[in-house]
């Protein structure tokens, strides 16, 4: 696989993170290609609108911290490792702050009217996703404290995968969108549903090749040691423009994390693709 991965360039990606990115993208470029330390500065920007509670808000949530920015901005954060663990164990304790008694995380109805459809309150769908990605985030969080990958997850995620693994039809699908499967799968393996999370990927890996750059890197950061996620890194390799960056399937503005992102997953391949 090593070979396969050849064609995607990082320096030339890291050469457009450089010449394109914010303060913010090149530290954690820095730290990403040059294990550079973070200083203080760095972490202080990344959460400058962290809210009192831990939340991050969303350009919808008027304000209030919103359960799927919380996610997404963690995503980045975790580049920035144990500098930001402050912050982190904050956020991580507003996500579970809001789990409910049957497992589930759901955006506030009061502030997710405007909200994205996958993130929208009282939708069946929207309420899978944002359980399997508040209870992956919890997890991710807890083992990068912790500095080991255990099975053995917290209750927060153990309620969460329970409720998920009931969810799953007789196809093994998740009634959800398709980035819930690869959010849930390592919430379920954590709670030892093993048999449903690999139904879960085996339903993946049929949709590889509908999949672009954003959602490629989000797949192979999720669950990195799973076999779909080597052919993940695979096709991102060959989705890597001529200037050097990955082109987001969502918006331009997306470029830029979605590229630091595939710097991230490519250079640690040879962990998991040997």
């Amino acid at each position: 696989m090593g070979d396969r991965l050849s064609a995607a360039d990082l320096g030339a990606a890291t050469q457009y993170v450089q010449a394109h990115g914010s303060d913010l993208d090149r530290a954690r470029l820095a730290v990403l290609v040059d294990d550079a330390p973070v200083a203080e500065k760095t972490v202080a920007l990344a959460v400058c609108d962290q809210l009192g509670d831990g939340g991050f808000p969303a350009p919808w949530s008027s304000g209030r911290g919103s359960l799927d920015a919380t996610c997404y901005r963690l995503s980045q954060i975790a580049d920035l490792g144990v500098a930001a663990s402050v912050p982190t164990d904050h956020a991580i304790g507003f996500l579970a702050s809001h789990q409910r008694s049957d497992g589930t995380f759901e955006e506030d109805r009061t502030i997710g009217l405007n909200a994205p459809p996958w993130a929208r309150p009282g939708d069946p769908a929207a309420l899978l996703y944002v359980t399997a990605n508040c209870a992956y985030t919890i997890l991710a969080g807890l083992q990068r404290r912790s500095g080991s990958a255990s099975r053995r997850p917290n209750v927060a995620v153990a309620r969460a995968a329970t409720h998920l693994a009931s969810r799953i039809g007789s196809d093994g699908r998740l009634p959800s969108f398709l980035h819930t499967h690869w959010l849930a799968s390592p919430v379920l393996r954590a709670a030892g549903f093993d048999a449903a999370a690999d139904g879960l990927l085996w339903a993946l890996a049929f949709r590889l090749s509908g999949l672009g750059p954003t959602a490629l890197t989000w797949l192979a950061a999720t669950i990195p040691e799973e076999p779909v996620a080597a052919e993940a890194r695979y096709r991102l390799s060959q989705l890597q423009e001529p200037d050097g960056r990955w082109r987001s399937e969502d918006s331009v503005e997306q470029d830029l994390p979605t590229t630091l992102t595939a710097i991230r997953v490519l250079r640690d391949a040879v962990m998991y693709d040997a």
